[in-house]
């Protein structure tokens, strides 16, 4: 392990919870995802909560570190990698925090299909259904505006999202809302589906 990133593991281990690896061996293991490329990162964090990402951005915008969000590592374009610091959400920020009748509050390491087959529960699903939806996490799902193949009937991952708490390198995070989330049966209603004429 080179100078700069022993001082990085060092400085983050003092103030995450979460663990923070830049040995080798595990800048290597995050290195590719599911795409063609190869890019080595500074570091790996696992943030265990919402404290620890917070504390990440912050130390990042302090050192001029770039992050890169990482869920499944199952995206096709290397958009989980980069040369800076790498945020895997999917191995502690993986739960389903509460369920009402018209939302769901998750972390974002949540995979997709987890979320479902709870919500399903519920007689309720999240629409868009992308082909690795088995693995993919409500992260990426976001991020990437995420539809699959029923499009027509439930729309993309950004007419689901109702708030979405973010971390600003001033120590803080803010909620901020959107668009309500309008809850679909778990088989669409072909009345109420419009399609494009063409």
């Amino acid at each position: 392990m080179d100078t700069e990133r022993a001082r990085i593991q060092e400085d983050l281990r003092g103030l995450l919870e979460g663990e923070v690896r830049c040995d080798d061996v595990w800048v290597q293991m995050y290195a590719s995802d599911a795409s063609i490329y190869e890019i080595r990162p500074l570091g790996v964090v696992r943030p265990r909560g919402v404290a620890d990402v917070v504390a990440c951005v912050q130390y990042a915008a302090e050192h001029g570190i770039p992050l890169h969000a990482r869920g499944a590592g199952s995206g096709v374009a290397g958009e989980s990698l980069g040369s800076g610091l790498i945020l895997d959400f999917s191995y502690y920020m993986r739960r389903i925090l509460d369920v009402r009748d018209d939302t769901a509050r998750v972390q974002p390491g949540l995979i997709l299909a987890q979320l479902n087959r709870h919500l399903a529960n519920y007689d309720r699903l999240f629409g868009p259904d992308p082909a690795t939806r088995s693995v993919t996490t409500m992260g990426s799902v976001l991020a990437l505006d995420a539809s699959g193949s029923h499009w027509p009937a439930y729309g993309s991952a950004r007419g689901g999202l109702s708030a979405c708490k973010l971390s600003w390198p001033t120590a803080k995070s803010s909620k901020r809302s959107a668009r309500r989330w309008r809850p679909r049966t778990a088989k669409p209603r072909l009345g109420h589906m419009s399609w494009p004429v063409g």
